[in-house]
């Protein structure tokens, strides 16, 4: 790292450090609202006219995967642009399913964020049109960050910061619930796509994912439903989680595979091998992608492997809170969710057997 960057980045860490959060914040807003006092910008602009935008994505993987296509959309706006993603290196992954997208990453595990974005400062300093800050909860060495690239545009969601940084904020529809949708806004306020593009999963991911289906010796030739294991273990306990395997193994002629977030426990590994359940480990997202490409039906908590089959179009049945639900699940015929924190446990498990079976019965996975 640069050692100009890097002094910069720890001069601003020991002022927060001695200020505190508020006394911080009220400086640099005090700055930055004098320095850009006089500093004023049209809108709309002309997509085509722009030539770099720079997008400033949130730490949460789940939050960055239900950005992917806002940015898909910005992408298919600033044709003419390069399109540039500042994120975490935990989201990298996801982010290269989106063809010709620029990334950048930077450590989440350094606690040194002031050092990380002054780095980035220079980089991009006098050299971004439009910065476009996707984090509803950025720390102050984000926004600070974002301001500082001295884009004519600098834009957010209108629920992000109360700092005098962003002059484009942008709000959603209140009757639009479902994040992904309220996301797109951002987008939608640049104007409409001269183009159409896809998410995309490389063939050699593909290829890794079948081989190791037939590895765990799981055929997906009559169809696969994924199960969110170790969710339903935790949350229901054993007795929930087998009549559930029991009932699929009736209704449906798809075979059964457990996806595991985690790596399991001795304990969670014997019960797996014991009740001869197939199980895969955790994968990276882009190969979870795959996966789920090859997957007729998914069952999991308000998860990324929930998320990725609502992306792709996969039918998908999510566990949520009341709260949750209108913000994480769209209530399509082939996407739904199970509210469980009204429910028994018993009540959650005929609920959900019986979207599964709406769900297959149009197709040659439900047994007749």
């Amino acid at each position: 790292m640069n050692k100009k960057a890097k002094f910069s980045g720890r001069a601003r860490q020991f002022f927060y450090s001695v200020l505190g959060s508020t006394r911080t914040k009220s400086i640099i807003s005090l700055y930055y609202r004098k320095k850009f006092r006089k500093k004023f910008f049209s809108f709309p602009v002309d997509p085509q006219s722009i030539d770099n935008v720079l997008v400033v994505l949130p730490e949460s993987t789940l939050e960055i995967l239900y950005q992917l296509k806002n940015i898909l959309s910005m992408m298919a706006i600033f044709t003419n642009a390069k399109v540039t993603a500042l994120c975490p290196d935990t989201g990298v992954a996801l982010l290269k399913m989106i063809p010709e997208l620029e990334i950048v990453e930077y450590p989440t595990d350094d606690p040194d964020r002031f050092i990380v974005f002054s780095f980035f400062k220079r980089q991009f300093k006098n050299n971004v049109d439009i910065c476009i800050l996707l984090d509803r909860t950025p720390d102050i060495a984000k926004v600070s960050f974002v301001v500082s690239t001295n884009a004519q545009i600098r834009a957010g969601y209108k629920d992000t910061v109360d700092f005098p940084f962003l002059n484009l904020k942008v709000g959603a529809n209140p009757d639009d619930h479902y994040l992904p949708q309220r996301n797109c806004m951002m987008a939608e306020k640049f104007g409409k796509g001269f183009k159409t593009l896809k998410f995309s999963v490389s063939k050699n991911l593909i290829d890794e994912v079948e081989c190791l289906l037939k590895e765990q010796r799981i055929s997906y030739g009559d169809g696969l439903i994924g199960v969110d294991a170790l969710y339903f273990l935790d949350k229901y306990g054993q007795q929930w989680f087998l009549k559930l395997v029991a009932l699929i193994k009736k209704e449906f002629s798809a075979n059964i595979y457990c996806y595991l977030f985690r790596e399991p426990s001795q304990k969670e590994v014997t019960f797996f091998t014991g009740e001869k359940i197939r199980c895969i480990t955790p994968l990276v997202e882009s190969r979870l992608a795959a996966l789920v490409t090859k997957t007729s039906l998914i069952v999991s908590s308000n998860s990324v492997f929930y998320g990725l089959g609502a992306m792709f179009g996969i039918k998908a049945i999510g566990f949520f809170n009341s709260d949750d639900y209108k913000i994480f699940c769209p209530g399509t015929r082939n996407v739904q969710g199970v509210i469980y924190d009204e429910k028994t446990d018993e009540q959650c498990l005929v609920e959900l057997c019986t979207q599964m079976k709406h769900m297959m019965e149009p197709t040659a996975h439900h047994k007749k």
